[in-house]
């Protein structure tokens, strides 16, 4: 059963959760969920392209120029990694959007408290 939360903090009107959010304990056990499969489906890419990217730095540093080609497909797997994983992030299970405004950039999913559309939240707030 949903209730309703008077909320009221005084930090950043950006970030600070609405007035009044509804609390549902199936959306935010669905929000856990969602977000298990995110990191299950997505987080080896940001390790791959990570992990060449360094490799690839660190060869340059010791070997020279022709260790730049070991750059670019770690660039490129991270490149990637973030394209996919940004246009596959997890919907609030209340309404189907983005958790977050449309042009907001660099949100983390796993830093998501409550929706800006249906205004429920996806975590505990406490």
């Amino acid at each position: 059963m949903p209730r309703n939360l008077n909320v009221n903090r005084t930090a950043d009107m950006a970030t600070s959760p609405p007035i009044r959010a509804t609390l549902d304990p199936e959306v935010v056990e669905a929000w856990g969920g969602a977000l298990a499969a995110y990191r299950k489906r997505f987080g080896w890419l940001y390790v791959v392209g990570g992990g060449g990217m360094v490799v690839g730095l660190a060869g340059q540093w010791l070997a020279g120029k022709w260790m730049l080609l070991a750059v670019i497909p770690g660039m490129a797997a991270f490149v990637a990694a973030a394209i996919t994983a940004r246009t596959a992030a997890p919907k609030c299970p209340h309404c189907g959007e983005l958790p977050y405004r449309p042009f907001e950039r660099g949100v983390d999913p796993y830093s998501v408290e409550w929706c800006a559309h249906c205004l429920y939240w996806l975590r505990k707030p406490w």
